[in-house]
This record gives structure tokens, C-alpha cells and sequence, in this order.
């Protein structure tokens, strides 16, 4: 779920730090996208829509059609085909996915390597049984925009087309090169990724690189501008297998040290385990600077905190804002349990991620998945196979 307003600061930010093109109407007044009424904005409007529309998870083949899509309107803007690239690739289990990218030539002027601005074209599944509302199907209902990817990554990605087709319209020449990178597989291999920085190095190479995937502007209920937010860092996940073994036997002779309630027995340990509190000198500058703007209770434990990591009563207010301060990050768990076999062995495999956006100062919203157990036969008896999602975080 996403502002309808956030939709236009972005773009017009995103503007803004490019080249001052003419200024869009006032943002308080936006919103709703019927208030989108610049052609630049129905066309952005456009575009997010249908990146919506297309369910880029792995395993339904659909990112190399987004990919050509927004292909097909960069060149319709007047980008030239041999600046259009779009870069098929197979990852295992042999499914098609695909990058793209899109160079805006500039005049050399400023005698500088080119900024590579990223984004991913896939998402995370979603069912759409699990959902309310369609989450491939772009809504907007009480000032907010809903679907899967709204905002992880397909707003990004619409922000930074729409962007370029903008400036490209206007007639804007950059000083440098600016390239758009958007990758195929972000949520699940990266593999796409990879081949951006090393197979299509050539594409790529750039002075540094920005991520329309992390931090981002916060504003107020009438459209202030509150902070803008830059991620400094990231940790990747970790995957750890549960494995309980015990003598088995007949599932109609139940044994009390069933090896299924020993690994629910550890799974409710793993619950109750708090990880340690570990900051940077980014975090605790993220605190301090939160605190000013965030009053009442939880400004003032971010205060307390960034005076104190050791403040137990500060990072017992913390645990309680998810949202907010990114002490939890809901990452991909998915996991079957199954029934006892002949050898006496259950196991339970997740994966955890620990995304530590160290100093970021604002929450990732990710959206949800289906928490409802979907039972299905296998050669080992009953499995249980759910698409939870697990929080593990570190403030």
C-alpha cells in the first residue's frame, strides 16, 4: 500500500534533482491519480499501472514481458534501439527472466563517468485468494494505491521511466551519461543482477550507483516534506535447517518425544530468542535525527537510545515500532514440516533474512503473503507448506 501522494513527491523530487523541467502543480492537491492531470503525470500514472498488471514472481515467466514493455515505451519516447537493451536470461530450474537497460546519452560536458540508477522489475508471489483486493491489479481506494509491488519495486521502477521520458520530452541533455539498470530476480536469486556488474559490465559501468530501492522522502498529512532518507547499508540472509531425529515408529502409536514436538519445542525457543542490540555510528545517527521529528514516546526512545544503546527501557519501546524503525524486517520464510518416517527423522527448513539497513530512516514495507497453510500430498506423508513470513532483525 502506497500515498497516492508519495506517488507525485517522488516523481517530483526525482525531477527536481535532475533539471528543473517546469514545476508540476501543487502537491497537496494530489490527492487522488484523478488529480494527475500533466500529461508527464497521466504517462507515469500509466506506466505504474500496468507494471502492476504483470505478476513478475518467479515461476509465472512474466519479467521478460515488463521488460519489453517498458522497452517499447523508451523507444516510443525517443531513446534510440541501440540504447534500449533488453538482456534475457535463464536461471536454474530453467524459467526466463530479464534485465534492462536504457542509457540517456548526455553531452560530456561535465567530463564525468556516467550514475547508474537501479531498480527490480520482479516481486515477491502473492495469491490472489489470500488478498482482499487483486494484488495484480493496481487499486486505489481512500488516497492509497494497492497491488503487489506498489512500492517494492515497481515504483521505482514506473518513478525512474516516467522520469526519463520527462526529461527526454523536455529536451534535457545531462552532462554525463545516466544509465538505468533494472534487474529480473532481485527477491529471489540476483542472478540478473550479477550479470549486470560482470557480463554486461560494458552496459553498466558507471562512477557510483543510486538505488531507487531504499530510502526515499516522508511527508507530512498536507504534503510537508518531514526527512529524506538515505540507506547506507544491508545484510544479506542466512539459511539455517532444524533437523530433529528420534527412534520414529507408527503414526498410530504416537510417542510422547515426538520428533515433531521437539522441533515445535525448539521453534518456540527460537520465538522467544531476542538478538542482540548491535548499532553503527549510522544507526545511532538515524536515532538521534529520528527523535527530532518524531515526538511523544517513541521519539523519545530513540533519543534515550542514541545517548545509550544499553538503555533497556528505550530498546523495550523500540521492539514494539516494527514499522517504523526497522528493528524487525519481514523477510521470505518458507518451510514445510512433515509426519514422522520410518527412520524417525522430521525436519523443518527456513530461510531467515537479516536485513540490517544500518542507518536507514525509514520503515521497507513489504506486503503480505498468505499465512494460511496449504496442505498437499507428498512421498513422505502429509507436508504442510505455508508462505509466512518470519521477522529477524537487529535494531
Amino acid at each position: 500500500m502506497i500515498p497516492t501522494r508519495t506517488a507525485s513527491v517522488a516523481v517530483a523530487v526525482a525531477l527536481a534533482t535532475a533539471a528543473a523541467p517546469p514545476a508540476a502543480p501543487g502537491l497537496a492537491a494530489q490527492d487522488a491519480s484523478a488529480d494527475y492531470t500533466e500529461p508527464y503525470q497521466r504517462q507515469a500514472f500509466e506506466i505504474y499501472r500496468t507494471a502492476i498488471g504483470f505478476r513478475t514472481a518467479a515461476g509465472h515467466g512474466q519479467v521478460p514481458a515488463l521488460a519489453r514493455y517498458l522497452a517499447g515505451e523508451f523507444r516510443a519516447g525517443g531513446f534510440p534501439t541501440e540504447d534500449v537493451h533488453v538482456l534475457p536470461q535463464t536461471v536454474p530450474g530453467g524459467e526466463e527472466t530479464a534485465s534492462l537497460v536504457v542509457r540517456y546519452r548526455g553531452d560530456g560536458s561535465s567530463g564525468l563517468d556516467p550514475i547508474l540508477l537501479i531498480a527490480h522489475m520482479d516481486v515477491v508471489d502473492a495469491l490472489p485468494e489470500d488478498w482482499e483486493r487483486n494484488p495484480f491489479t493496481l487499486i486505489e481506494e481512500d488516497g492509497y494505491f494497492f497491488g503487489r509491488g506498489t512500492l517494492d519495486d515497481k515504483f521505482g521502477v514506473s518513478t525512474l521511466t516516467a522520469t526519463f521520458l520527462r526529461l527526454k520530452a523536455a529536451g534535457w541533455v545531462p552532462t554525463r551519461d545516466l544509465v538505468l539498470g533494472f534487474s529480473g530476480d532481485e527477491e529471489t536469486g540476483m542472478l540478473t543482477t550479477r550479470a549486470l556488474v560482470t557480463t554486461h559490465r560494458g552496459l553498466t559501468d558507471a562512477e557510483f550507483a543510486l538505488n531507487a530501492d531504499a530510502g526515499g522522502g516522508s511527508v507530512g498529512p498536507a504534503g510537508e516534506g518531514i526527512a529524506y532518507h538515505i540507506q547506507t547499508s544491508e545484510k544479506t540472509y542466512a539459511t539455517f535447517d532444524f533437523t530433529v531425529r528420534n527412534p520414529g515408529g507408527h503414526s498410530s502409536m504416537p510417542r510422547p518425544d515426538n520428533a515433531i514436538y521437539q522441533l515445535a519445542e525448539a521453534l518456540r525457543r527460537l520465538e522467544a530468542f531476542r538478538f542482540p542490540v548491535r548499532t553503527t555510528e549510522a544507526t545511532l545517527r538515524y536515532f538521534e535525527e529520528s527523535a527530532r521529528v518524531t515526538g511523544g514516546e517513541l521519539g523519545e526512545a530513540m533519543r534515550r537510545f542514541a545517548d545509550d544503546p544499553a538503555d533497556a527501557g528505550a530498546i523495550e519501546v523500540l521492539w514494539a515500532y516494527p514499522e517504523l524503525v526497522d528493528t524487525f524486517e519481514r523477510w521470505s520464510q518458507r518451510g514445510g514440516v512433515r509426519w514422522p518416517t520410518a527412520d524417525g527423522g522430521t525436519r523443518r527448513s527456513t530461510r531467515r533474512g537479516w536485513w540490517n539497513w544500518c542507518g536507514r530512516a525509514v520503515a521497507r514495507t513489504n506486503w503480505p503473503v498468505s499465512s494460511s497453510p496449504r496442505r498437499r500430498r507428498s512421498g513422505a506423508g502429509w507436508s504442510w507448506r505455508t508462505g509466512m513470513r518470519v521477522c529477524a532483525r537487529t535494531i
